[in-house]
């Protein structure tokens, strides 16, 4: 999740049209199952997540899920998609997605 919710505030901050969508790839995202050390240090200081209201209650929640950690195990957390446990048996799978720029000393190389 650490590393999916780095990507995805890249991929935002690559384009300034793509802020639109912070909120809509922030919910799939499972915040609350990151430490709460990365929640604090960087997801709440994240400016695209600072001005959206949306995004604010996202953080909250896996704030929430942190600050009363006996509730963890409640109808309210194991029936949301970004708290409940996956199928037991699942296989983790990562996807890579991105893409190739050049760089200065590779375009002088052709030169």
């Amino acid at each position: 999740a650490v590393v999916s919710t780095q990507s995805t505030g890249r991929w935002l901050r690559h384009d300034a049209k793509r802020a639109q969508h912070t909120y809509e790839l922030l919910s799939l995202v499972r915040l609350p199952l990151l430490s709460k050390e990365f929640i604090v240090d960087i997801v709440e200081s994240d400016p695209l997540i600072k001005c959206d209201v949306q995004c604010k209650d996202l953080l909250i929640e896996a704030m929430r899920y942190h600050l009363i950690p006996e509730r963890q195990h409640t109808e309210e957390y194991t029936q949301n998609d970004r708290t409940k446990r996956r199928c037991p048996g699942a296989t983790e799978v990562i996807i890579v997605v991105g893409g190739y720029f050049k760089t200065e000393a590779q375009e002088n190389k052709k030169k």
